[in-house]
């Protein structure tokens, strides 16, 4: 009799005992949230954390940070690099004209290094105002040939993007560069773009760099028609003497100086 009364005692003490949780949810995965309560019916359950490094995706906001992005670096100190989540794909953003010279100040500290930076800087993102920053000369003393300054920077970048409108206050960096194109791509009719250099004085401009590219051409033919307005006389000296010389001494018999 007792001892059913005890056995009913025990069964009723055990009925009316309150659920737990697991002692540990841990699933293993640090890139879920493990947890276990009342509201989940003392059950364990895991949420999936986002972003997550290490889960092998890269997502908002690791891009630079997390071992799951890969390495966009172009090795271009004029680019911005980053990766696009959506397209799975890096992404290289030129900087800006302001950011350029900014980079260029902060990272060199001598004037000739700071104006290579921005001539390169200019160059490659195509900102004719990064050139408007550039203050120097620079010539290479063995040859003597202009190697950066501000028109010729902008005059390089005219070529490039085949906006000629830039061409026009690039004087005679401007004028030399369209002389040296002509000849390297042998094509004359290249010295029409004197026209966006100067309004008034293009015309015989022309005339002398179309007299300069058949004097320097690669089948060596003499044209005199081109050579409209050129006296024999620089004709002749120019045919013995350094090219860039004896171009501007003409420009500067011409007036154009």
């Amino acid at each position: 009799m007792y001892t059913k009364i005890i056995i009913g005692m025990i069964a009723i003490i055990f009925s009316g005992c309150a659920p737990t949780c697991p002692n540990s949810c841990d699933d293993g995965n640090k890139c879920t949230e493990d947890f276990c309560s009342e509201s989940t019916s003392y059950e364990c359950q895991h949420s999936i954390i986002k972003p997550c490094n290490g889960n092998g995706i890269c997502e908002n906001g690791e891009y630079g940070i997390s071992e799951d992005c890969p390495d966009c670096n172009d090795d271009n100190i004029y680019t911005e690099d980053n990766y696009n989540i959506q397209k799975e794909t890096c992404e290289f953003t030129f900087l800006s004209g302001s950011e350029v010279t900014e980079m260029c100040f902060n990272k060199y500290h001598t004037e000739r290094y700071i104006t290579e930076c921005l001539y390169d800087g200019a160059l490659e993102t195509l900102n004719p105002n990064i050139c408007n920053e550039i203050k120097l000369r620079y010539v290479d003393t063995d040859t003597g040939e202009l190697k950066i300054s501000k028109e010729l920077c902008i005059a390089e970048i005219a070529f490039k993007k085949n906006d000629y409108s830039l061409l026009r206050g690039t004087i005679l960096d401007g004028i030399n560069l369209i002389q040296k194109e002509a000849i390297e791509n042998e094509d004359y009719k290249m010295c029409e773009l004197m026209e966006y250099v100067y309004e008034d004085k293009s015309l015989p401009l022309r005339f002398i760099c179309e007299c300069f590219y058949a004097v320097y051409d690669s089948s060596n033919i003499y044209t005199t028609e081109r050579c409209v307005g050129v006296s024999e006389y620089y004709q002749k000296m120019c045919l013995n003497i350094q090219f860039p010389k004896c171009y501007n001494t003409l420009l500067e018999t011409w007036g154009y100086t």
